[in-house]
């Protein structure tokens, strides 16, 4: 009788193992996914403004295109941002790229080359 008992214990303590990895694996995956959204929006939603004060002044700050456009590198990296509307002073940022200026840095690495952009 006791290898019944042993046996259901095993079956039992394997459901509920399988049971709770799973949950673990569904609430790791929500965590992920809402922290890439979060990155996502502070690289996207800084202006040229907030970049300056977050990470000092860059290397060249150049305006392109009679000023609709404005690029401002950086050590670690280069970020271009676009004017949305004539005579708004709402920049939008277009992307930010390797210094080399050729490969857009995702925003989870742009956070790992400039730590700074998340400071308020």
């Amino acid at each position: 009788m006791s290898i019944w008992r042993i046996a259901v214990g095993v079956f039992l303590g394997a459901i509920a193992a399988y049971i709770c990895v799973g949950i673990f694996a569904r609430v790791s995956a929500k965590i992920a996914v809402g922290e890439r959204a979060r990155v996502a929006h502070v690289v996207t939603a800084i202006s040229p403004d907030d970049l300056v004060e977050r990470c000092g002044k860059p290397l060249s700050d150049k305006p392109i295109a009679i000023a609709t456009e404005r690029k401002l590198v950086y050590n670690d990296a280069i970020f271009h941002f676009s004017e949305p509307s004539e005579g708004s002073n709402k920049w939008r940022n277009v992307g930010a790229y390797d210094i080399t200026d050729t490969h857009e840095v995702n925003p989870t690495d742009l956070l790992i080359l400039m730590p700074c952009l998340e400071k308020k």
